[in-house]
């Protein structure tokens, strides 16, 4: 009974990841086609901290390794309910990024060998590698180390251009000036300024018109 729910444990956890392995490898197509990767060798993993070791560091079985390729990887985080059931698979970033292994013909030389047992139990082997190891593939298809991807995740997002300028963008708009600020107050304003001009020359006739009757009571004042 026990390994019969154990099985269907397993069975779970396998099917959910493979429908998001998919749903994975659909975000980076655009990436891959830029890095002019045709026919990826796509998985996803977990990037987990193992004691006695620096940084993150990240598994593949010994069967990956010996296909001598280069692996493609998104590392991922397992969401568990009450139970410990596994329920779903989620991006281990928010800024989804695509990680590359190089395959390295002497990874049984240089990697830890880690042995385990499965389920059922049957032996098999896994490499162990610090994930500063690996290269990330930027949007555009560029390859660059681990280190530089982490530089370029610190630095701040640029601000987008808000008017068409050969100038930066250091006005804020009036509302962000001015909390009082009311967009129709400003076209009462220019509307007021036009009717002024329109009615200038009628000023113009009045002041002459008043200082005609200056002139002739001051005559007649003489």
């Amino acid at each position: 009974m026990f390994q019969l729910r154990q099985l269907k444990y397993q069975l779970n956890n396998m099917n959910i990841r493979k429908e998001k392995e998919k749903e994975f490898l659909t975000e980076h197509l655009g990436t891959l086609k830029k890095a002019k990767v045709a026919d990826p060798f796509f998985t996803i993993k977990t990037a987990f901290f193992k004691k006695g070791k620096y940084g993150r560091q990240v598994q593949f079985f010994e069967w990956e390794l010996e296909k001598a390729e280069d692996i493609y990887i998104e590392f991922y985080d397992n969401v568990y309910d009450d139970s410990r059931t596994l329920t779903d698979v989620i991006p281990m970033y928010e800024k989804r990024c695509l990680f590359k292994h190089k395959h390295n013909p002497f990874y049984k030389e240089e990697y830890e060998l880690k042995e385990s047992t499965n389920s059922q139990g049957n032996p098999y082997s896994s490499f162990v590698i610090s994930v500063s190891e690996l290269t990330a593939i930027l949007p555009d298809g560029r390859e660059v180390t681990y280190n530089e991807w982490e530089k370029i995740q610190e630095e701040p997002e640029a601000k987008e251009q808000n008017t068409l300028s050969i100038f930066p963008d250091f006005e804020k708009n009036k509302e962000e000036d001015n909390p009082n600020y009311v967009p129709w107050k400003e076209d009462e304003e220019e509307e007021d300024k036009e009717e002024e001009v329109k009615n200038f020359p009628d000023w113009l006739n009045t002041l002459d018109r008043i200082a005609s009757a200056l002139e002739k009571i001051e005559k007649k004042i003489k």
